[in-house]
């Protein structure tokens, strides 16, 4: 995206600063729809189908749906601006009326093992389809991160890793160059059977990502970390309900 002044009497768009509007190779054909506050979103198709040009992990063999559907829409996001300019994409504020059965964990270490990762699977917090809140304090962690649709043991489903500057989904590296040392990181990600999105801090930063069946491992959700002790400030989940009851 670029954001910049329009100059409606020469036609001339003068640009000030760009970014990614999603950092995932799944977020196609975006359109914005103006509703009657005046409030801007933006809505898009995630196809179900992969490209020889798409972000490179799970995309060999390429990915490809079955016949009987191609593809989903993303969620609709609200479009804003930062107090840098930048822009900021927010979940649709309608989607809470699908939250379910809400859990709460407070602030926690998270797992350590020397030198392997280490994974904290959540025994009440599970399903195909959920909203979760969640805030990492890096602190001497080498990453801290989240896994979700994962099995009993933390392994499979989609991994997010933290690590300060750089946060990898699905193995997509997704800079972070406005995060300064002892900042944490928050994130709302959205989970629907194979979809996950992920808002990053106010929707600076976005990644859509199709998992792949055969590697998601159930339903289970993972905390995880490497190299030293990370934290968890906060966590929040939801149950989605289905948008037609």
């Amino acid at each position: 995206y670029f954001l910049g002044e329009f100059d409606i009497d020469q036609l001339k768009f003068t640009p000030e600063s760009e970014g990614i509007v999603d950092h995932s190779g799944h977020y196609y054909a975006q359109e914005t729809i103006l509703d009657a506050n005046g409030d801007l979103f933006l809505m898009a198709w995630l196809p179900g189908w992969d490209r020889d040009w798409l972000p490179r992990y799970n995309n060999t063999p390429i990915k490809n749906s079955p016949p009987l559907w191609n593809g989903v829409f993303a969620l609709p996001r609200k479009l804003g601006l930062g107090a840098k300019g930048e822009l900021l994409q927010q979940p649709a504020e309608s989607l809470k009326a699908l939250r379910g059965k809400h859990h709460h964990l407070g602030s926690r270490a998270l797992p350590v093992i020397e030198s392997t990762t280490a994974y904290d699977v959540l025994k009440n917090i599970r399903g195909n389809q959920l909203e979760l809140e969640v805030e990492l304090a890096l602190d001497a962690s080498s990453f801290s991160g989240v896994s979700v649709l994962t099995n009993d043991e933390g392994q499979g489903g989609l991994a997010i890793q933290w690590s300060g500057n750089l946060i990898q989904v699905d193995d997509v590296s997704v800079p972070i160059p406005d995060w300064q040392p002892g900042e944490t990181l928050k994130m709302r990600i959205f989970i629907d059977k194979r979809w996950v999105e992920i808002f990053i801090n106010e929707g600076r930063h976005c990644v859509s990502r199709q998992v792949r069946i055969e590697h998601i491992g159930g339903d289970r959700v993972a905390l995880t970390s490497l190299g030293g002790t990370g934290r968890l400030a906060s966590l929040d989940a939801w149950n989605l309900k289905p948008i037609q009851q």
